[in-house]
């Protein structure tokens, strides 16, 4: 008689890895079963079979203890196995970090010289920015002196003349008026005071 166990179970039962496991089912040395999609330990549950999962169990002491070496050698093999396997894995993993790290270097120095083409055509287009301003103020043309005519009042106020003494510097201005001052005019029969000129005389 047989019995179907997981490989799961089996490798709890037996004290291994699942990697041992299937690399017993892959060597042959044991007899697995697909049901439903799902993968099965066939073990012999036979009298005649003392340790499960062995194809016959020993009846005298020496034969037994041969196959519980046999057994702890499997065992051990299959330990072997997966360490084997976990150590390519690793390797496999360490390659894989070095060129991930050879990517990202490459990646970096691309970088470095795109943003280096960068500031460089920056920078000519900043200095034929500047020249281009300097030749545009050279070749303005110079605007002439815009006169600014006040009134005697914004005069006051512009300079902070007292109320006080306004009405004796009001008299000036219109005496330096009489008198054809060019820093004064006549403008909608009120006098203008060009304030571009030098007025303090009027004030001082």
């Amino acid at each position: 008689m047989s019995k179907l166990i997981k490989p799961a179970q089996y490798a709890k039962q037996y004290n291994i890895s699942r990697q041992a496991v299937y690399a017993k089912i892959k060597r042959g040395t044991l007899q697995s079963k697909e049901v439903e999609g799902q993968l099965f330990i066939v073990i012999d549950t036979s009298p005649q079979n003392a340790v499960v999962g062995q194809e016959s169990a020993p009846q005298q002491v020496g034969e037994k203890s041969i196959g519980v070496e046999k057994h702890y050698a499997e065992l051990l093999k299959s330990k072997d196995e997966t360490i084997k396997a976990l150590e390519s894995r690793i390797e496999d993993l360490k390659e894989s970090n070095e060129q991930m790290a050879g990517t990202l270097r490459g990646e970096v120095e691309l970088l470095k010289e795109a943003f280096y083409e960068m500031k460089q055509l920056y920078r000519a287009k900043l200095e034929a920015k500047k020249k281009e301003d300097v030749i545009a103020i050279e070749a303005k043309p110079k605007e002439a002196v815009v006169q600014e005519w006040v009134s005697i009042k914004k005069f006051f106020k512009l300079f902070g003349v007292k109320e006080k003494k306004q009405a004796k510097i009001k008299s000036k201005i219109k005496k330096s008026y009489l008198n054809g001052d060019n820093r004064l005019r006549m403008d909608d029969d009120k006098i203008k005071i060009n304030i571009t000129r030098d007025c303090t005389s009027f004030i001082s």
